[in-house]
Formats: structure tokens, C-alpha cells, sequence
């Protein structure tokens, strides 16, 4: 797949762009000099020189109007390419009152510079801003690249880690994660690199990705519990998603064609979000959640306990599951006050009627307790680790059933 390189070297005396040109691409400077300049009477006037860790071009895109000026290297410049996308993303997440003075303030500026006879000879130079801003705006974009190269090389793969039945011992289903298998530095965890791609649209293909992988690779896994039905129950898959994915218009049809594509029903997918993303836009994420349960998907709250959710939005969202930050489940051992809160949660839930996930199982005695506690499922490092689909199948395959009831351990003599 061809595709343009966002990283330029641009020799001293080349134009980026002129005056009156589309607007296609804005630059961000990693080293060298650019200079801004207008054709006044005939003459190139320059405006301003910009220089390390400076953005230019970006006016027209914003704008979507021609290039309000000409750019030509001082220098010879290492610059890195900004789509139009890049932008049209940040100004839809931004609040409306500051888009309205980024527009405001652009619409001056090409008045100012259309109205502009005569401009210093030699402009100032540029105050380079502080080098850890600059650093971080470059890394996001370098990364940002990174991203959109491993989205169109489908470099993303699918681990499953596996949920329990506390009561029987019987695995339910497995969580996927999203590894990014990068081809220098090797399988890379997603917090790496998920914060970067869930402030720009790229979390949206990477969520295309992993469901096209869970669709495909769900009926292999039920097929696999078939020959297992003592121990295994017909397992589901639980994939997180963020507020961006519930805030697609499109997001439940997308899900239903991919399942529809591989003959999967779509009650075999959970989706986990967490209460932060729940509350991002409440009105339209409740509408989003309805039509995803009208399909049969079921939704888990994810981390519950770490948001800001009331009760009475919890109460009326459409959820299936709520799911025990592992922080609480792994400090219950040695800590009342997260027993307490395990406990709380257990008790709310069981006063809606929602089934509970206990993330972080990692002892036996979390197990038990937690079963004690009649919490229904449980996942962690106890129970295995996220595998590839491969040694997912082998698990399903080897499982046996092992009930950590009836008797409960105390703590220290665990």
C-alpha cells in the first residue's frame, strides 16, 4: 500500500506553498528556519520567521480557505506533515466557545495580512517555546503516524485473557486486548499507545480492527468449547471501547455487519466501557447503548469505582455488567477500607440485578473471598494471562472446572 512519508527534508531556498494555494497539509518544524511571507506590489514581504517546534500552514485547513501566505526554508528543515484530519478532529472535540475564538482570531489575521502594505525588512526571530512541549507535540504526531502505518499494515493482534465462573469454575469467556506487534520493537502493551490513538479518530480504526479480528476468531473459539461443554461454557467476547466509538453514529451497524459477515450473533460481544466515557455525552451514549442492547450486545461498566457516576445514571443505563477495578480486588487482602468497597459494590449490584466481573484475581484467596461474596466472575493472572488465539484455543480445550467454594481461607493463613 503506497503511502505519502510524514517526515520532510526540505533543502534551504524550497516553497512548502504559496499564496492563493489549497490548503492540504500543515507542517510542524523539527529543525531548521521557514519563513512567511506575502507577494505585496509585486514584492515577497516577509512576515514572520518560525523555527523548532513551530507549527505553519495550518490557517488554511482550519479555515478551509486558500493559503493566506507563502512558505519558503530559510534553512534546510527536518519538517513533519499534519493532515487535514489531524485538525478537523481536534476542532470538533473542542468547546464551542474556543472554536469560536480560533475562528475569530483567523479571520482577523487574513484581514490584517490582506490589508498589509509594508512589513519590516527583516522580521523577528523566533522565540523557540519550552523543549518538553515542544517534545510531546512531536512525539503525539510522530505517533500519530506510527498509528495510521500500522492500522494499513494491520499490525494490531488479539490476546484473550479469560473470565470465570467463580461459583463452578467453568470459564465464561475472555477479555480481548489489543497488542500492537510493532515490526522493530515487538509486541507493544496498549497504554502505549491507545491514549495517542483516543485523541485523534485512528482509536476508530483500531476498534474496526480488533472487532473484524473478534468476529472471525469468536466461532473457532465456540467450536472449541463444544468438545469441552463439561468445563467450558459457549464463551463471549468483552472488548473495550471509549467514548469516542459510542459517540460513531455508526458505531452498533459496524458491529452487527461483522457478526452478521462471519455468522455470529452479536450477544456473543460484550463491551466494556468505562464511567468516564459513560458520562462524556450521557444523552447520546444512553441512546447508543440502547440500540447496541436491542442487538443483544451486552455492556459492562469497566473500573467501576474509579469514575464519578451516580447511582441514578447508573440505574437507568442500559448495563449488563459491572466490572470491579482490579486496584480494590488487590489490595482486599490487606486492606479493610477496599474490602469495603468490593463489598458495596457486590451489594449495589446485587440490588440491580447486574451480574459482576472482579478484575485482578491473582491468589486464591481472592477467588474464594470473592465467591463468598457471591460475586459471579472473576478474571486475572490466577486464572491466565492474555494469550494469542492459538493458546486461547488450547486453554478451552485443557480447562477443567475447579470451584474454589465451599470453604473460605482467612487471609493470613491462606
Amino acid at each position: 500500500m503506497s503511502r505519502q512519508i510524514p517526515f520532510m527534508k526540505v533543502p534551504r531556498g524550497e516553497v512548502l506553498f504559496r499564496e492563493g494555494d489549497a490548503g492540504q497539509h500543515a507542517y510542524a518544524i523539527e529543525s531548521g528556519l521557514v519563513q512567511i511571507c506575502v507577494e505585496r506590489s509585486g514584492k515577497r514581504v516577509a512576515v514572520a520567521n518560525l523555527g523548532k517546534g513551530e507549527i505553519f500552514g495550518e490557517m488554511a485547513i482550519i479555515s478551509e480557505g486558500p493559503r493566506s501566505a507563502t512558505a519558503v526554508a530559510l534553512e534546510d528543515c527536518q519538517l513533519l506533515r499534519l493532515e487535514a484530519q489531524q485538525f478537523h478532529h481536534r476542532m470538533e472535540a473542542m468547546d464551542p466557545v474556543m472554536r469560536m475564538v480560533v475562528d475569530v482570531m483567523l479571520s482577523r489575521l487574513r484581514r490584517t495580512l490582506e490589508q498589509l502594505d509594508s512589513l519590516p525588512e527583516n522580521p523577528r526571530m523566533p522565540e523557540e517555546p519550552p523543549a518538553e512541549l515542544v517534545e510531546q507535540a512531536l512525539t503525539q504526531l510522530r505517533l500519530e503516524h506510527e498509528l495510521s502505518d500500522a492500522i494499513a499494515d494491520e499490525q494490531f493482534a488479539v490476546f484473550y485473557q479469560p473470565i470465570v465462573c467463580l461459583a463452578s469454575g467453568k470459564l465464561a469467556g475472555f477479555e480481548a486486548l489489543v497488542r500492537w506487534n510493532h515490526p522493530r520493537r515487538g509486541m507493544i502493551s496498549p497504554d502505549s499507545f491507545l491514549p495517542a490513538a483516543e485523541r485523534s479518530d485512528l482509536i476508530l480504526e483500531i476498534t474496526k480492527s480488533v472487532l473484524g479480528t473478534i468476529s472471525r476468531d469468536l466461532p473457532e473459539l465456540r467450536m472449541r468449547c463444544l468438545k469441552n461443554i463439561e468445563n467450558v461454557k459457549l464463551v463471549y467476547a468483552s472488548l473495550n471501547v471509549t467514548a469516542r466509538d459510542l459517540a460513531d453514529a455508526q458505531f452498533a451497524e459496524k458491529i452487527e455487519a461483522h457478526f452478521v459477515e462471519h455468522g455470529m450473533t452479536t450477544d456473543a460481544l460484550r463491551l466494556e466501557v468505562t464511567e468516564s466515557s459513560l458520562m462524556a455525552n450521557l444523552e447520546e451514549t444512553d441512546l447508543m447503548l440502547s440500540r447496541l442492547r436491542r442487538l443483544g450486545v451486552g455492556i459492562a461498566i469497566d473500573d467501576f469505582g474509579t469514575g464519578y457516576s451516580s447511582m441514578n445514571h447508573l440505574a437507568q443505563l442500559p448495563i449488563s455488567t459491572l466490572k470491579i477495578d482490579k486496584s480494590f480486588v488487590a489490595a482486599m487482602n490487606e486492606s479493610d477500607q477496599s474490602r469495603k468497597i468490593v463489598n458495596a459494590i457486590l451489594r449495589l449490584a446485587k440490588e440491580l440485578g447486574i451480574p459482576v466481573v472482579a478484575e485482578g484475581i491473582e491468589t486464591k484467596w481472592d477467588a474464594r473471598y470473592l465467591a463468598r461474596e457471591a460475586c459471579e466472575f472473576g478474571q486475572g493472572y490466577f486464572y491466565g494471562k492474555p494469550v494469542p488465539l492459538e493458546a486461547a484455543l488450547k486453554l478451552i480445550a485443557n480447562w477443567r472446572a475447579k470451584p474454589v467454594l465451599p470453604q473460605l481461607v482467612h487471609a493470613k493463613s491462606a
